[in-house]
C-alpha cells in the first residue's frame, strides 16, 4: 500500500509508474500465495459469494469519500474559511456523531427490516451528504458543510452495520473471522486510497488555478494558505486569489469523492435480497449437511 501511495503521489516521473507497476505485481503475488495457502489469512473463494463481494467494493468506495474527504475537510475548512486549525477539527464533530447515533439505531432496525433496506437508504443519505459538500460548502459556509458532513456519518451508520451483520450471518462460521476483518479492513483500504487520489487531484488542480491567475505554484509558501499565514494575508489581493483558487481546487476534488458515493449507492443495489434470519437459517442448514452428510447405503 505504501509502494502505491508513493506511486500516485508521483506520476508525473517514470519511477511513479514503476512504483505502480511494483504494486501491481505485488498484489497478484499476494493472491496467488493466498489461492496456494494451506490456511489463508484471506480466503480468496470469500470473493465468490455475492454478499462478500458487494460489501468489500461499498467498503472501499464509501471509505474512499469518507476517509479520503475526511483528511481534508480541516484543510478546506482552514484555507477556505479562515478559521483556526481548532475550529477546522470541530467541524468533524457532527460527521462522527451522525456516524455513532445511527449505527445504534440501525443495528436495532435490523430486527424489522432488510439490510439491503437500510443500507440504500443509509447511502442515498451518503450520497446527497457527498453532493452538499461538493456544490454548496463553498458558498453556504460552515453551517451546510457540517449538515453535509452529518449525512454522510448518518449514512455510514446505517449501512455499514447492515453490511457487516449480513456477511457475518451469511458465511461459513469457520470464515467468520476473516470474512468480518476483511470487510473492515476494505474500507481502510479505500480511504488510503481516497486520500492519495485526492490528494492528486488537489494538488494538480491547484497548480492549474494558480497558473491560469499567472502565479507560479512553486512560489506559493504553504503558510499563506492556512493558519495565521492567511489571516494575515486574507486583507490583500494576492491572499484572496490564492483563497479562491485553493477553495475552487477543493471542490474540484469533493467533485470526485460525489462520483465514487455514487458508485456506492449502485454497488448496494447488487446486494442479494433477503433477511438476516434467513441468511442464517441457510448457513445453518448448509453447515449441518457438512457435517451430518447423509448415510450411504449398503
Amino acid at each position: 500500500m505504501i509502494t502505491l501511495l508513493l506511486a500516485l503521489n508521483d506520476l508525473d516521473h517514470p519511477m511513479g509508474w514503476g512504483l505502480l507497476g511494483l504494486a501491481t505485481a505485488i498484489l497478484g503475488a499476494l493472491v496467488w500465495v493466498e489461492m496456494h495457502a494451506a490456511s489463508p489469512i484471506l480466503p480468496i473463494g470469500l470473493f465468490r459469494d455475492r454478499m462478500f463481494a458487494v460489501a468489500c467494493i461499498h467498503g472501499v468506495l464509501a471509505g474512499f469519500v469518507m476517509f479520503g474527504g475526511m483528511s481534508y475537510i480541516p484543510l478546506f475548512v482552514q484555507g477556505s474559511y479562515g478559521t483556526s486549525a481548532t475550529e477546522a477539527g470541530t467541524t468533524l464533530t457532527p460527521m462522527l456523531m451522525g456516524w455513532v447515533v445511527t449505527s445504534i439505531i440501525a443495528s436495532r432496525l435490523l430486527l424489522r427490516y432488510s439490510y439491503r433496506s437500510l443500507a440504500i437508504f443509509g447511502m442515498i443519505i451518503f450520497l446527497i451528504g457527498a453532493v452538499l459538500m461538493a456544490f454548496l460548502a463553498a458558498t453556504g459556509g460552515r453551517l451546510v458543510l457540517m449538515v453535509a458532513l452529518a449525512m454522510m456519518g448518518s449514512g455510514m451508520g446505517a449501512s455499514i452495520p447492515a453490511f457487516l451483520i449480513a456477511v457475518q450471518s451469511n458465511v461459513q462460521k469457520s470464515s467468520l473471522g476473516a470474512a468480518t476483518a476483511t470487510v473492515q479492513f476494505s474500507r481502510q483500504i479505500g480511504g488510503t486510497l481516497g486520500v492519495a487520489i485526492l490528494g492528486v487531484v488537489l494538488s494538480t488542480r491547484l497548480a492549474v488555478h494558480l497558473q491560469e491567475v499567472g502565479i507560479d505554484p512553486r512560489s506559493v509558501p504553504l503558510d499563506s494558505l492556512l493558519g495565521e499565514g492567511a489571516a494575515a494575508a486574507g486583507a490583500s489581493a494576492l491572499g484572496e486569489t490564492l483563497r479562491n483558487a485553493l477553495t475552487i481546487s477543493m471542490m474540484d476534488a469533493f467533485m470526485v469523492s460525489v462520483v465514487f458515493a455514487a458508485l456506492a449507492l449502485l454497488a448496494t443495489f447488487f446486494a442479494p435480497r433477503g433477511s438476516i434470519a434467513e441468511m442464517r437459517d441457510s448457513r445453518e442448514q448448509q453447515e449441518k449437511l457438512v457435517s451430518d452428510p447423509a448415510p450411504v447405503g449398503d
